[in-house]
């Protein structure tokens, strides 16, 4: 079989959020973790002389079909390189931008203003205050659109 009729599938193994080699072109990597980690802090594979994002594979393994390019494959717990199926949802990319630890804070006058994209949310008294209201208006929306679709 050539290499280019090769399936990822029968190349790689899941096992709790990481890729392994089980059957590269390169028989020293079996076993060992697939790909590297890029400049944006997301761990990607080559395969057929093409990048892939080691999260969008594990889409794929689990779901049986790549992720809708119309859509972001979200890590919930916004870490990167968590890539457990249970921590990976497919959202629109304006969901997939709220869920981020941006305080959305500023400082107007002596009041803090909260805001997230062109939603403002007020001026509270103190910054934790503006935090905690962006960071509950951010997860209302998530929780909303995910639920709801």
């Amino acid at each position: 079989m050539g290499a280019s009729n090769r399936k990822i599938e029968d190349q790689v193994k899941y096992e709790d959020g990481k890729l392994y080699w089980v059957n590269p072109r390169k028989k020293s990597l079996i076993g060992k973790e697939c790909g590297c980690v890029n400049s944006k802090g997301y761990r990607v594979i080559s395969f057929h002389k093409k990048s892939k994002l080691v999260h969008h594979v594990v889409w794929y393994l689990h779901k049986g079909s790549w992720p809708d390019t119309s859509m972001d494959i979200d890590h919930i717990n916004r870490n990167k390189q968590d890539n457990r199926i249970e921590n990976l949802r497919q959202v629109s990319r304006r969901i997939n931008a709220l869920n981020n630890k941006a305080e959305n804070v500023s400082l107007k006058g002596n009041k803090w203003r909260s805001r997230v994209g062109q939603v403002s949310l007020g001026c509270f008294n103190n910054k934790e205050e503006a935090i905690k209201a962006a960071q509950s208006y951010k997860k209302e929306v998530i929780l909303k659109e995910v639920s709801y679709g």
